[in-house]
């Protein structure tokens, strides 16, 4: 491969579209989570549940929306139908139908489409009744794939808080042909206690171990004199073995992650066998920490960064990390400190050279600026 220097880094351009989506979009809210998964009809999909509608973390829901992409033809009447939202049976066809959207007209082909779809559930909700998955913000949705292909899965969702309180409730939400059926998840072994702003990553080769990691033990993410709960370092693995009550387990870890790191509101990302974590913390003790815990033999790594130009990012917490060009890279973007941020980062494992993944005993990681100026500056001292 042709060597890559800063002048060719500066020219990959990332532009900012915004989405236009039609249908019935979830209700506006802060600290939902949002899910890629995959449907049977309608293939990879991305899923929107939960968050909060009110200030000062008050008014929790539980909408649960489908975000699919939109058919490449106008005639959007050939999509196979979804019925209306709730589990109401009313039988009233969605937006993937398009008999209820005033601007398809205006939509461009190949955009994307808001789909709420028809819901069953037997869980329980205190005060409420049955309905579909308990009201909570700040928790975690993980997608747990069907086995054999053909789409369809499991939302599992986990932990958040609502009205004041940290829960844990374990719920689940199938999803393939027909309703999605939510149900409470039984387990076995000892849970961890109820929290938010916790991690939960999907690890081993077959997927078959949720790592929980940290979060705080508040029923709420105040800011300043309101700040509540304590900050949590500890790390739950469930297992999830086919035909058998998912188990809960706490691991013998070696080694101890950064002060600061791995509270509430940290965000996490798989990278070979490694979950590495970035930043959180309440208000007052924000934290810019990277650890690594890894999940072969459980011991959290030290994350070596190299010197580079500029500095990495500021403390916050709420960031969004996704890994991209393989897992050897992980965009960070966002978060809060102070104020919402909207600043875009990049972390690259190894050089641009070396390509390296984290798979050692420590973790290297160069900005790719910086690596591709210092390979410059050796290209002149060649010369």
């Amino acid at each position: 491969a042709a060597k890559e220097t800063a002048k060719d880094v500066e020219k990959k351009e990332l532009k900012w579209e915004a989405v236009k989506c039609s249908g019935s979009a979830p209700t506006a809210s802060y600290g939902p989570t949002i899910t890629t998964a995959s449907h049977p009809e309608h293939g990879d999909i991305l899923l929107v549940f939960g968050g909060v509608r009110h200030g000062g973390y008050q008014g929790p829901i539980n909408d649960l929306r489908m975000l699919v992409p939109a058919p490449a033809s106008s005639d959007a009447a050939d999509a196979p139908p979804h019925q209306g939202p709730g589990g109401g049976g009313e039988g009233k066809t969605d937006s993937m139908s398009g008999a209820d959207d005033d601007d398809d007209d205006d939509e461009p082909s190949g955009g994307w489409r808001w789909v709420d779809p028809r819901q069953d559930s037997s869980v329980v909700v205190p005060g409420m009744g049955v309905d579909n998955g308990t009201p909570r913000a700040y928790h975690t949705a993980t997608w747990l794939q069907a086995k054999g292909g053909g789409g369809g899965g499991r939302l599992l969702v986990m932990g958040g808080f609502s009205e004041g309180d940290p829960l844990l409730h374990l719920e689940a939400c199938e999803i393939g042909h027909g309703p999605f059926k939510w149900s409470a998840v039984d387990t076995m072994g000892t849970a961890p206690c109820p929290r938010f702003g916790h991690s939960a990553s999907l690890v081993g080769p077959d997927a078959s171990r949720l790592v929980v990691i940290g979060g705080c033990t508040g029923g709420h993410n105040h800011k300043g004199n309101g700040t509540d709960g304590h900050e949590l370092r500890d790390v739950h693995i469930l297992t999830l073995a086919p035909g058998e009550d998912p188990l809960w387990t706490s691991p013998m870890m070696q080694g101890v992650p950064p002060r600061g790191a791995v509270a509430r509101c940290h965000t996490a990302v798989v990278v070979g066998g490694n979950i590495l974590c970035f930043a959180g913390g309440p208000s007052f003790a924000l934290s810019n920490s990277l650890s690594a815990l890894d999940t072969r033999d459980f011991t959290w790594k030290e994350v070596k960064q190299a010197p580079a130009s500029q500095a990495p990012p500021r403390e916050r917490h709420n960031p969004i990390c996704v890994p991209v060009c393989g897992g050897s890279e992980v965009l960070v973007f966002g978060g809060w400190r102070g104020e919402e941020l909207g600043d875009l980062y990049s972390l690259k494992f190894g050089t641009l050279e070396e390509g390296q993944h984290p798979h050692g005993t420590s973790l290297s990681c160069k900005p790719p600026l910086a690596a591709a100026q210092q390979d410059d500056e050796d290209d002149e001292d060649d010369e």
